[in-house]
């Protein structure tokens, strides 16, 4: 009978360590199951996140992509509009040479005949 007691107590002092023990691990997979619920919505919402970002990421390239067209388009239409404004200018420029020529060759047979007239006016003095 001293050895069954002593046998119960130690299955006592067992089961309650065993219990204590127990108890510790509930805890720890407690604690663990929580930090992995957080470390889950963390990883949802950076998840979300990197969905969004990469969605405004597409439309920031194709917003992108639709400028430099429109740019490369009002870059042509600016080449055309200078090639256009070089050929007006360099067209009204021999316009006014040429004119510039004729005005002076007139202005050279004015100033002949003036001379002439100045010596008819001379000589008839």
């Amino acid at each position: 009978e001293e050895d069954y007691k002593s046998l119960y107590k130690t299955y006592k002092d067992e089961h309650a360590s065993l219990r204590f023990l127990l108890g510790i691990l509930k805890l720890e997979k407690s604690d663990a199951e929580s930090r992995l619920s957080q470390l889950s919505e963390a990883f949802e919402a950076k998840s979300a996140q990197n969905k969004t970002m990469a969605t405004e990421l597409t439309r920031l390239r194709k917003e992108n992509a639709g400028l430099q067209k429109a740019a490369a388009e009002k870059q042509k239409e600016m080449d055309v509009m200078v090639g256009t404004l070089q050929t007006q200018m360099m067209t009204g420029l021999s316009a006014a040479v040429e004119k510039t020529k004729k005005l002076q060759a007139q202005l050279e047979a004015v100033t002949a005949e003036k001379e002439k007239l100045e010596e008819e006016l001379e000589e008839l003095r």
